[in-house]
């Protein structure tokens, strides 16, 4: 089965915009901005990859495989989005749980380039106001303290209600093979 051929792939799913932006958290014009940005991104990593290629060989390859990278962005955007398992994603697409795995790994190093991460927001912030006037930075300043710290919960002594708020794994311990 083609990536295309499946039921989630980018090009069934734009027929259905709400579906579309409610699976994969992006509207098609969105998606469409993050695609051309991801495929050159995609394009230049594979020219550094292939140096010994002509560069104009690597970007015909890449032309011909726009479709699949197009999908790849898709698999990525839904395993993001859902929280989905791999291999229920794997088998909606018609590929193994490593495959996805790989597909998602590499997509999303691409995609730390081109969506805003809030490691780098939170940096372009600092480095904005740093450039600021200190008479308007002082002007506007605010103080935000945010606690992280996590806190212990008081667990009942009642052992029926202990049982009833546990919400770990309950260690078993195996039996020995006589």
């Amino acid at each position: 089965m083609l990536l295309q051929d499946s039921p989630l792939s980018s090009r069934n799913l734009s027929k259905k915009l709400e579906q579309f932006f409610s699976l994969l958290g992006v509207t098609v014009e969105q998606f469409e901005q993050i695609f051309q940005v991801l495929f050159h991104l995609h394009l230049q990593y594979q020219i550094k990859k292939n140096s010994l290629q002509s560069a104009e060989r690597v970007r015909l390859r890449n032309e011909a495989h726009r479709d699949t990278l197009r999908e790849h962005l898709t698999i990525t955007l839904l395993y993001l989005r859902q929280y989905s398992n791999q291999a229920l994603i794997a088998a909606a697409f018609g590929l193994s749980q490593g495959q996805v795995s790989r597909i998602v790994s590499h997509i999303s190093l691409l995609l730390e380039h081109v969506l805003p991460v809030p490691e780098k927001l939170s940096g372009l912030v600092l480095n904005f106001l740093k450039t600021l006037d200190p008479k308007l930075r002082n002007q506007y300043k605010a103080t935000l303290i945010i606690d992280a710290s996590e806190q212990r919960i008081q667990r009942s002594q009642d052992p029926a209600q202990q049982r009833e708020d546990f919400s770990g794994k309950k260690r078993a311990i195996p039996a020995k093979a006589s």
